[in-house]
């Protein structure tokens, strides 16, 4: 077993490695050029039609492929062909964000808190969360949470979780 000593009530014991987490600080400032490089990039994919292979191409710099297969799943609808008779996909017009990145309010403007950032390693490998509370009395209040994980040198999206705070 790979693990870290610890004391606990004067004894000693071990903890899997599996289990921990090392936390450390990361600046608003860098955790906002991560999260709007993400944004700005999934963005372009709503621009016009695309076949999947573009879709995929544009998205495969910031996000998992998971997540991209969960996105296109998700968020487009065919939309003709091209000229080469390939099918045309376009993002679906809906108010229901669904995988599609939260905009983020870093400066405070439009909801109450701005975005916290947790940067942590876990097994060797560095991860960032980036939550934000966001107001919205017609659909619900709901803090959305962008994960990343670091890959060699890129910040990867990996999942976008949405919470909403039940109503009493």
């Amino acid at each position: 077993m790979v693990g870290h000593k610890i004391k606990y009530s004067k004894k000693k014991g071990y903890v899997s490695d599996d289990y921990l987490r090392f936390y450390s600080t990361m600046s608003a400032t860098t955790a906002k050029a991560i999260a709007d490089k993400a944004e700005k990039t999934q963005r372009i994919t709503w621009s016009k039609n695309y076949t999947k292979s573009q879709i995929y191409a544009i998205m495969t710099p910031q996000f998992t492929k998971p997540f991209i297969d969960k996105y296109f799943k998700q968020q487009f609808r065919t939309a003709g062909k091209d000229r080469k008779s390939n099918q045309l996909y376009h993002v679906i017009e809906t108010e229901i964000w669904g995988l599609s990145l939260y905009p983020l309010d870093w400066k405070g403007e439009y909801e109450p808190k701005k975005p916290t950032v947790t940067h942590f390693v876990k097994n060797g490998k560095a991860y960032l969360y980036i939550s934000q509370y966001h107001v919205n009395e017609m659909s619900g209040n709901k803090t959305t949470t962008i994960c990343f994980y670091k890959s060699g040198t890129k910040w990867l999206v990996y999942d976008h979780q949405v919470k909403y705070n039940q109503r009493k």
